[in-house]
C-alpha cells in the first residue's frame, strides 16, 4: 500500500524548485531581491556561501557555478541544518539529486521539479528513520512508461506520482498496454477501484499540501 506524508518542506525553497530558472526565468531574473527578501536564503548566503562571494550577492554565485551548482549548495545547506547528522556525510543530497538526473531527462529545461520530488521522498524518510533507494520508490518501469510517451513536461513529478500509483493498482504489463492504446488518464483512472482512487487522491493531496500547490487539481492530466 502507498501511503503518503505530510513534509515540511520551507516554503522559501520551494519556489527555485517549481519555477522556470533559465536565464530568461521570472524569479531567476529576480533572484537578488528573491534572496534579499528571505531570511533563511541571506542567512545561508552570508555563512555556507560566502566562499563564492564574500558579499553574498546570488548574482555573482550564479557567474560562480552556474544556477544548478547554486541550486544543490542550497538545497545540501538546507539540509544540514535540519539534519544537523548529515555533515558527516560526504554528500549529504546524493539521493535526491540521483533522482533529479533521473526525473530531468524528461522535464524541461530550467525546471527542479524532478528535486523537489526527490527532496521530498528524502525528508520523509528521514523523518521516518528510513534510508529510501530511488529504486524503493519509484521502479524502473515507471521511467520505462515515460519514455514512450512524447514530449517532455514541466510538472514531471506529478507525472510521476501518477504513474506510480497506476502502476502498484493495474500492474505494469496492464498500465503499459492501456498506455500504448492510447488511452487517456481519465479512463485509466476509471479502472481502479473505488479505494484505490481515494487512496491516490489522498497521496496526492498530501504531497501537494507539501509543496504548497493546490493548482494540479484543477488541471487536465495528459499521460
Amino acid at each position: 500500500m502507498i501511503n503518503f506524508r505530510y513534509v515540511d518542506i520551507p516554503r522559501v525553497i520551494l519556489p527555485l524548485l517549481k519555477s522556470n530558472m533559465t536565464s530568461t526565468g521570472p524569479l531567476f531574473l529576480k533572484l537578488p531581491h528573491y534572496f534579499k527578501e528571505n531570511a533563511f536564503l541571506s542567512y545561508l548566503a552570508e555563512t555556507k556561501l560566502s566562499d563564492l562571494d564574500d558579499q553574498g550577492r546570488p548574482e555573482k554565485m550564479v557567474t560562480s557555478i552556474g544556477w544548478l551548482g547554486l541550486r544543490n549548495r542550497l538545497i545540501r545547506h538546507f539540509l544540514e541544518e535540519k539534519y544537523p547528522e548529515l555533515e558527516k556525510l560526504p554528500m549529504a543530497e546524493e539521493w535526491p539529486l540521483k533522482f533529479a538526473m533521473k526525473a530531468d531527462d524528461y522535464s524541461l529545461p530550467g525546471y527542479s521539479r524532478g528535486l523537489l520530488l526527490g527532496l521530498y521522498f528524502y525528508i520523509d524518510g528521514l523523518n521516518q528513520g528510513l534510508e529510501y533507494q530511488m529504486t524503493d520508490l519509484v521502479p524502473p518501469s515507471i521511467f520505462e512508461l515515460m519514455d514512450q510517451m512524447n514530449g517532455r513536461k514541466p510538472e514531471v513529478d506529478w507525472l510521476i506520482l501518477i504513474l506510480l500509483h497506476l502502476n502498484e493498482f493495474l500492474g505494469p504489463q496492464k498500465l503499459e498496454s492501456l498506455i500504448q492504446a492510447g488511452m487517456g488518464f481519465n479512463k485509466i483512472h476509471s479502472q481502479l477501484s473505488f479505494e484505490d482512487q481515494e487512496t491516490m487522491a489522498r497521496n496526492l493531496l498530501k504531497y501537494g499540501a507539501s509543496i504548497g500547490e493546490k493548482d494540479f487539481f484543477h488541471s487536465e492530466v495528459i499521460l
